[in-house]
């Protein structure tokens, strides 16, 4: 009979808590398994805690098989031979990375790609990251020198997407249920149930930041403080309980700004400090677009973008793309859209208008005959004028805007969209 230490049982139970109080349904349950001690107790004692609270999520397992490593297919056998064993539904997914540059960053974004395209919808993926990963992420970004929010380490639950910005599906969800766990926590529950795992060599090279910690830092810590990877992870907790605060006081200002994902308004920023500036331009790029600014773009601001002349356009690049002040407004990335699609009724019209043009434009439904098609202006249309640059000027539409403006057409005619 398998028992769960109270560690496991309480950890267990935190994260179905928080899992029930943000999904509308019991989501499907897919825990990543790499085969590893961590992964393997993971999926072990979730599965036992599951059907012992005769809990309705839909538990399933998978394993990503990157072949970077001769000893790849060995583990992969390995979680099929024990998902087979524990009569669990198992899946692998089988990755074909180039040998290059940053080849670790490439497998992570390659591995959690397949793995939302593998889940279904409103599914949550499980990790086995636990109580030390914590506090070695916390320690790595003290080392780089981050603030706040990234010293406040994982979340225990955040949306799928966030972790990635080539993930579709919004609705899906990643889970770290063990996070408050000990490593001792986790070879105990092994030890007593006799499981087996696999061990990569790689967690033996300290040239890796995490191997290094494990076997250099984490030791001489032990010698001075009794709970030292405890007591770092329990500061990133307390940091996400302030930062969820200051979160909240953001709001007011978020809720007010007028920003969408292409642009913000920069003037309603210039009364603010420059902490609460930053902020929110900071919450902006991550929501938007999954990015983090570095210390030239947070100078650009400050020297250029807020300073400038009214009739200069400062820009500077941000992950290859043009970041541009265009008179009210700051653009990113600062290029027009382009499209070629089918519109079939009114609300589809809105949607893209809403999701994907930079600036707000009113759209009325009886000026606009369906279906239709939109297309971006070309420059063998016939539309020019006085009047047109009068109202793209009066509108502070941006020169790059301009030229690619949405083109509505239909049997009503051709003719550009919101403009009148």
């Amino acid at each position: 009979m398998v028992t769960l230490s109270s560690e496991l049982n309480q950890a267990f139970q935190q994260f179905f808590q928080q899992l029930n109080q943000t999904t509308d349904v019991p989501p499907p349950l897919l825990v990543a398994w790499s085969g590893g001690l961590d992964s393997t107790v993971l999926v072990h004692a979730l599965r036992h805690y599951v059907a012992a609270n005769n809990l309705p999520n839909d538990f399933s397992t998978v394993h990503v098989n990157h072949g970077l490593s001769p000893l790849a297919n060995d583990w992969q056998q390995n979680c099929e031979l024990l998902a087979n064993q524990w009569q669990i539904p198992h899946k692998t997914l089988v990755l074909s990375l180039d040998a290059g540059a940053n080849l670790e960053a490439r497998a992570r974004r390659a591995r959690y790609h397949a793995l939302a395209l593998h889940c279904s919808e409103q599914a949550c993926l499980l990790t086995a990251h636990h109580q030390q990963d914590q506090a070695e992420t916390l320690l790595a970004r003290l080392f780089q020198g981050a603030g706040i929010q990234g010293l406040s380490g994982m979340s225990s639950l955040r949306p799928l997407r966030s972790v990635s910005n080539n993930i579709p599906d919004k609705s899906q969800w990643l889970g770290r249920p063990l996070l408050t766990v000990s490593q001792q926590a986790l070879c105990d529950y092994a030890s007593e149930n006799q499981l087996t795992w696999v061990t990569d060599p790689m967690n033996s090279d300290t040239y890796y930041e995490r191997v290094f910690m494990r076997s250099e830092l984490w030791p001489v810590l032990a010698k001075r403080y009794q709970y030292p990877t405890a007591s770092i992870a329990k500061t990133a907790q307390l940091l996400q309980q302030t930062l969820a605060l200051l979160t909240e006081y953001q709001n007011l200002d978020w809720q007010v700004w007028s920003q969408n994902a292409l642009s913000f308004d920069w003037p309603y920023l210039l009364n603010m400090s420059w902490p609460r500036q930053q902020s929110l331009i900071a919450r902006w790029f991550d929501t938007h677009h999954f990015l983090s600014l570095r210390r030239q773009h947070w100078e650009w601001f400050q020297q250029q973008a807020f300073e400038a002349e009214p009739k200069r356009h400062p820009q500077i690049l941000v992950a290859g793309l043009p970041m541009q002040r265009y008179q009210s407004r700051i653009y990113y990335p600062a290029i027009a859209p382009v499209f070629d699609i089918p519109i079939t009724d009114y609300e589809q019209l809105q949607e893209w208008v809403n999701g994907h043009w930079p600036i707000e434009l009113n759209v009325l439904e009886d000026l606009y005959v369906f279906p239709l098609r939109l297309r971006n202006r070309q420059a063998i249309d016939n539309f020019s004028g006085v009047s047109l640059k009068k109202w793209f000027q009066s509108r502070g539409v941006a020169p790059w805007l301009r030229e690619a403006w949405p083109v509505v057409d239909s049997k009503a005619g051709c003719f550009l969209l919101g403009v009148n």
